[in-house]
């Protein structure tokens, strides 16, 4: 899945594409949200020292956790040596935009936002364009 593969380029690869539900449902809000990320880092700060089998899964799914944790691991805000997690001495705020990661979710959460809002005539346009560029790609290589 487009979510799943951290790999959005790969929607274009296709000629079509299906939002279909999914046994799992994410919630990108969590992880597109400045305060909702707050939340979770004061949760690890709890914590201190963890690994993952130290969360609690009833607060949050693993793609929340694993998602969260890699954005504030690439921040510098959280330190990972095999496997365990300890809260790194950070106290100025961060660009969360310095976390690839964190992009890459934003960047998801637009593309699906863009696809559920927008009409049908817009968004065969997007896929269009996107197909002529491939094959424009082609052509030239």
């Amino acid at each position: 899945s487009i979510i799943e593969g951290q790999n959005l380029s790969k929607i274009k690869d296709f000629q079509s594409v299906a939002l279909l539900p999914r046994e799992k449902k994410y919630n990108l809000n969590l992880l597109t949200d400045r305060i909702e990320l707050g939340k979770l880092y004061k949760y690890f700060s709890k914590l201190n020292h963890f690994s993952l089998d130290d969360l609690n899964y009833n607060l949050f799914n693993d793609f929340t956790y694993e998602s969260a944790l890699k954005i504030f691991v690439e921040l510098g805000l959280i330190e990972r040596t095999d496997g365990i997690y300890k809260i790194a001495d950070a106290s100025k705020k961060m660009d969360l935009f310095s976390s690839k990661t964190y992009s890459h979710i934003v960047e998801v959460y637009e593309l699906i936002n863009y696809l559920y809002q927008n009409e049908l005539s817009t968004i065969t346009n997007y896929f269009k364009q996107i197909l002529e560029e491939n094959i424009w790609n082609i052509l030239i290589t």
